[in-house]
């Protein structure tokens, strides 16, 4: 019991903080015992805006997404250039004649949803009106309508939590200290097929019992980590080093 709860300490220790992200692989010596290959993707935020109707637009009122200038009408004449929303029954018709127009007709990378009967959902999409997708799109929003606004304002989509989905590789070593490794005043125990940014150190003995005092100092170099001599307690002939680190 008492080593279990050691265990959990010294996972909980030491060096600069973890993320979970991916986690591919190892190269060159001293690897052995580390995790299988794998990655994950991270990020992947999608932007979201809503604008809400309090009523009816006017007749020639506008909204605009990015290019698109959407003007609501109550006939068929309207602005050459713009596309044409037209005004329906009730303030749900309407929203949803919009709703069809920007999915339909619009030219921005967005897909409009309706939420309730006066919502309207734009997110970020692959194709106009198409699947959703994680991005940060430079598309300003503006109106010029009565009884319709953005519920965030007249801002740019890209401040709106957007994030490209991306990979990040993480992986594990773990290295049965040796006499050679620890007779020198630095070694490299692993090294990664990527450039660490950050990582943790486990250190236990050969039975398995946490090592947490120790004076020497672990940092990263290049695709490396480098372990240097830096003072007089030292781990021990058969100690295991685990080592994980993050892109």
């Amino acid at each position: 019991m008492i080593q279990r709860f050691a265990l959990i300490f010294v996972l909980l220790l030491i060096l600069p903080g973890c993320a979970s992200f991916g986690r591919p692989g190892l190269v060159g010596p001293n690897t052995s015992g580390h995790m299988a290959p794998t990655q994950q993707s991270w990020g992947g935020l999608v932007a979201l805006a809503e604008g809400s109707f309090s009523g009816q637009p006017s007749d020639a009122e506008t909204a605009t997404i990015g290019a698109d200038i959407y003007e609501f009408d109550s006939n068929a004449a309207f602005t050459g250039g713009r596309i044409q929303v037209v005004i329906g029954g009730s303030a749900e018709l309407t929203l949803d004649a919009w709703v069809t127009a920007i999915n339909a007709s619009g030219t921005e990378l967005v897909r409009a949803d309706k939420s309730g009967t006066d919502t309207l959902l734009l997110k970020s999409a692959l194709t106009r009106g198409g699947t959703v997708t994680p991005a940060d799109p430079s598309i300003v929003l503006a109106e010029a309508a009565t009884n319709y606004s953005w519920v965030q304002g007249n801002v740019n989509m890209n401040t709106l939590g957007g994030q490209i989905a991306s990979t990040l590789q993480h992986a594990v070593c773990t290295v049965t200290l040796t006499t050679d490794m620890l007779a020198g005043t630095a070694f490299r125990p692993c090294q990664f097929v990527f450039t660490p940014t950050r990582f943790d150190v486990y250190l236990q003995s050969s039975a398995g019992v946490p090592v947490l005092n120790f004076s020497d100092q672990v940092t990263i170099s290049g695709n490396a980590i480098l372990w240097t001599d830096a003072g007089a307690t030292h781990p021990s002939n058969g100690d295991i080093l685990t080592i994980e680190a993050w892109e």
